[in-house]
This record gives C-alpha cells, structure tokens and sequence, in this order.
C-alpha cells in the first residue's frame, strides 16, 4: 500500500476518470442543448455515466467509457438515428462524408484510449487472488477497493432492464413515447455491457455474472435496434 508508483497510478487514475467525466457531461449537455425537444431522454446515459466517472474510483468504468463510445456509433445509421436522435457532434461540422469519417475515427481513438487505460489501471484491485500469477511476479495489493461484484450484478440487472425498456417500446408507440424508452434501452443495455466486460476482465470471483451482464446488455441493444428500425 505504501509503494509511491502504486500510489501515484492510483491518483492519476482518479485524475483520468474525471477527464472522462468532463467529456461526458459535455456530450451530455450538447445533446440536451440541441435534442432536448424531440428526444428529452437522449442525455441520460452520458450525465448518468459522468456521475459515475465522477465519483467512484472504479477501473472497470474505464471499460464502460470505452463501451459507450463505441456504441455510440450507431447515431451515424441513418435509419436508428431517426429513433435515438442524430449524432450530437453532427451539429459541429457539416454532414458530408469526410467528417462521418472524421467522427468515427475520433470515437475509435477514444475507444482504443479507454481500453488501453482500463488494461493498465486495473492492476489496482490487485494479484493477490490470481492463482495463475507467474511466480517470478511480485504480487500487487489491492490499491482500489474491488467492487466488481457489486458492479456484476448491477449489470445484469441493467441487461434485463434495457429487455423490458425495449419491450415496453412497441405499445407505447401509439401514445408517441416510443423514441424515450427506446433511449432508455439503450442507455440501460449500453452500461449492462460496460459493466460486464469491465468485471469480467478484472479479478473478480462473478464473472459467470460479469458475462450474464454482457449477454443480457448485448441482446437488450440488438433488440433495440432492430425494434428501433421497424418502428
């Protein structure tokens, strides 16, 4: 607990996470700005991810970041887009097919960006409870606290949640609500997924329940399209 490299990866962890806070609050603010009207909902899961980023000190969140971004991607689809609200960057630059290009590849290098920072920081929860560490390697004590347990579980619980969004969709298209539980869904399946690769890719005792999470948000966000495109 005393080694300074630990303890100065520890505070820089913190330090990215915030960054990745403040990245997200603003997506969260551009589209509330400009989408707010038609889809008042669409914000939620980047305010709802930069809470979290904000205040916990969790390195599977990193895998969460990199998971959003991602999927972020399906705003470019013309066809879902018209259901879960355009691209809020496309507000910035004309929609030509140079900067759709320019914007995928900025979301795959924050993607990238995450991955690599969540494989690296998520030595803080520590080896000791790796039984196939090579011998030769010192073990590393728990720096952060390992809540991937917790983290599992709520995952899977937000996988079934983003099922029944999904679901609950269909007959609320005739009152007009369609577009926000759809939204919903796809916060809900989106943090389902990022929770699960996060703990199941960090040591953990649940990860039989890390991949449940991973199943369950996948499946939500396929439906979500796919029900999405019919509507």
């Amino acid at each position: 607990m005393d080694d300074p490299n630990l303890q100065q990866a520890s505070h820089r962890l913190q330090r990215t996470l915030r960054i990745w806070s403040l990245l997200f609050a603003a997506m969260g603010l551009l589209l509330f700005g400009t989408l707010r009207a038609q889809y008042p909902t669409a914000s939620f899961i980047w305010f709802g991810s930069a809470a979290m980023l904000l205040f916990s000190r969790q390195p599977v969140l990193l895998a969460l970041v990199a998971i959003q971004w991602g999927m972020s991607l399906i705003t470019l689809i013309p066809g879902v887009a018209q259901i879960t609200g355009p691209d809020p960057l496309s507000y910035l630059f004309d929609t030509g097919t140079l900067e759709t290009l320019v914007l995928v590849g900025v979301r795959l290098v924050m993607v990238v960006t995450a991955v690599n920072q969540f494989l690296f920081y998520r030595m803080l929860y520590g080896t000791e409870s790796i039984r196939d560490l090579h011998p030769d390697l010192a073990p590393i004590p728990e720096m952060i606290p390992n809540r991937t347990g917790q983290i599992a579980i709520t995952g899977r619980l937000l996988g079934f949640l983003g099922i029944l969004l999904t679901l609950l969709s269909v007959p609320m298209a005739s009152r007009g609500m369609n577009t926000d539980f759809l939204n919903l869904a796809l916060g809900s399946s989106t943090i389902a997924m990022g929770f699960g690769l996060g703990a199941a890719f960090s040591p953990t005792t649940y990860r039989g329940t890390a991949l449940t999470a991973v199943v369950l948000g996948g499946f939500a966000f396929m439906l979500t399209i796919l029900i999405a495109r019919i509507l």
